[in-house]
């Protein structure tokens, strides 16, 4: 990423390439955090956050992809949701890899659309990202959250696997698949809503 940013200065390069190197180069990066997480122990601090904005916050890390994909984004995002207790660049990670792998599912697809919600079901946050893919087979389904498993010809195994493992061991929430063949996937996280009982930080050794 350094030698990119010294490449580009004082450099005559279109406006396109500028953009194709530093996207490649955010990817790498993103890659490089996938197999930092999954390869060594962290120290999760958890403290009330808004899901909303950490939907936001993500978002402004894609959306110029997104846009440069044609890929068409909507967000659904209800308002006066509950904190949730967490760690917001964890859940900013898995939101990332969860529209990252949306966008991958969608290449060569005619129009395109990554759905981004959030929601209150009962004592529980939810946040979901959908798309209108080709869908997962059911063979494969139950497999997307094991570690080293893909579909991907470039694929590392981890991504989804780091998602299941944030959620579930690091944020007590649970991780869905729902797909359809032919109609698009959709995956949806649930995490406790903040009580007065959980207001406490906590820290998460792992």
């Amino acid at each position: 990423s350094g030698l990119i940013q010294i490449m580009l200065t004082g450099r005559e390069l279109d406006s396109e390439a500028q953009e194709v190197m530093q996207r490649e180069s955010q990817r790498l990066v993103a890659l490089v955090q996938r197999l930092l997480a999954f390869s060594r122990n962290n120290q999760v601090t958890t403290t009330p956050i808004s899901i909303n904005r950490v939907v936001n916050n993500t978002l402004s890390l894609l959306k110029t992809e997104l846009r440069h994909s044609q890929i068409e984004l909507q967000l659904k995002l209800q308002e006066d949701i509950s904190e949730v207790l967490g760690d917001s660049a964890q859940l900013e990670r898995v939101l990332l890899n969860l529209i990252i792998n949306a966008a991958d599912a969608l290449e060569d697809c005619p129009e395109s659309k990554i759905i981004v919600s959030t929601a209150m079901d009962d004592e529980e946050v939810t946040f979901s990202v959908s798309d209108n893919g080709p869908g997962v087979p059911i063979a494969n389904q139950a497999l997307l959250f094991e570690p080293f498993f893909t579909t991907k010809a470039k694929g590392t195994g981890l991504g989804l696997y780091s998602c299941r493992r944030i959620v579930e061991e690091e944020h007590g929430g649970t991780i869905e698949l729902d797909s359809i063949v032919g109609s698009g996937t959709t995956i949806t996280i649930r995490l406790p809503a903040v009580s007065e009982n959980s207001m406490k930080p906590e820290l998460i050794l792992r």
